[in-house]
């Protein structure tokens, strides 16, 4: 299993299932919608709870959109950036490593310490702008 988690609960290894099938970023509403569709339920609080651990685990990515909802991806293959589409949520991996590296000097060369770089891309794909 692609989870951090330790011994998780039939509901949570139902939360680690949806986001592995899923090729875009999901919503925990989402996430909850489609489980109880597939007579699956689980509580909102569980899948928070279970984002939150896989998110601090390093298991999953979370990217925010425009509205302000945060959305979630399991990692694949070491990749931390994607190109989001603002449409419909499907998600491709990119290489934004030296970006993040220049960055991250930049700011160690200005002082600052403990430096994290986030690297979210928005734009609509050719599916949905067509």
């Amino acid at each position: 299993m692609v989870s951090s988690i330790r011994k998780p609960t039939p509901q949570q290894d139902a939360v680690v299932a949806l986001l592995a099938a899923a090729d875009h970023f999901l919503s925990a509403r989402t996430i909850r919608d489609q489980l109880a569709a597939s007579e699956r339920p689980v509580s909102l609080a569980t899948v928070y709870r279970t984002l939150r651990e896989l998110t601090e685990a390093g298991t999953v990515d979370r990217t925010h959109a425009a509205t302000g909802e945060t959305s979630y991806h399991l990692r694949g293959d070491g990749h931390h950036s994607y190109l989001v589409c603002r449409s419909c949520g499907v998600a491709v991996p990119i290489s934004t490593e030296s970006t993040r590296t220049r960055v991250a000097a930049t700011a160690t060369a200005r002082g600052f310490t403990d430096v994290t770089v986030t690297v979210d891309i928005t734009a609509v794909c050719p599916d949905c702008s067509g």
